[in-house]
């Protein structure tokens, strides 16, 4: 493999736990809000928890889609 292949595959490795990090991230958001909307009883939190919890679907989702992808561009099958 070239070294501008490696740059690609890198940077695309950089990219699945960068999304990945983020969907933590969000993940704990989400617990974090709805945890002081049930505490508190405050409706509008309890939608911004909905919010967050579709953001963390919609991150989880690319970041499957980009491990496919990623494992696929080196010749490798996912693990999960």
């Amino acid at each position: 493999m070239d070294g501008g292949a490696d740059v690609v595959e890198d940077f695309w490795g950089h990219v699945v736990h960068v999304v990945g990090f983020l969907g933590v991230v969000v993940g704990f958001l989400e617990d974090f809000v709805f945890g002081v909307a049930a505490h508190f009883e405050m409706a509008t939190l309890r939608v911004l928890a909905l919010v967050v919890g579709t953001l963390r679907s919609a991150l989880g989702h690319l970041h499957t889609t980009l491990l496919s992808v990623s494992c696929a561009h080196a010749g490798s099958m996912p693990l999960g």
